[in-house]
């Protein structure tokens, strides 16, 4: 069975990864495992807050924009494993995003 592999490094380091004890790869075949059984991944509700995602887009643009957080932020990506709280990391995130944009 094929299955679409985008963003599931993500989703398995913010919703599986420290739930279960996971390594990141672990993680992601978790990810990779439930869209093979055509489970959804949603992101947190927490999360999305910080978002600026349009209504009626599809959930991977969520992902698309934290997998861009993530990859701008500069922390090793061992250490996603110990964030126990992604909602403060991804506030903080989209405020440095909106004041580097009104720098411009």
């Amino acid at each position: 069975m094929k299955v679409n592999l985008a963003y599931t490094s993500v989703i398995g380091l913010v919703k599986y990864a420290r739930q279960y004890g996971l390594a990141s790869d672990e993680a992601a075949a978790m990810a990779i495992a439930r869209r093979g059984m055509n489970l959804s991944e949603n992101i947190p509700g927490s999360i999305t807050a910080y978002l600026s995602v349009k209504d009626g887009k599809h959930v991977w643009s969520q992902w698309r924009k934290l997998n861009n957080y993530c990859k701008k932020s500069g922390i090793k990506r061992h250490s996603f494993y110990a964030i126990s709280n992604w909602e403060s990391l991804v506030k903080r995130w989209s405020e440095q995003s909106a004041q580097s944009k009104r720098k411009r």
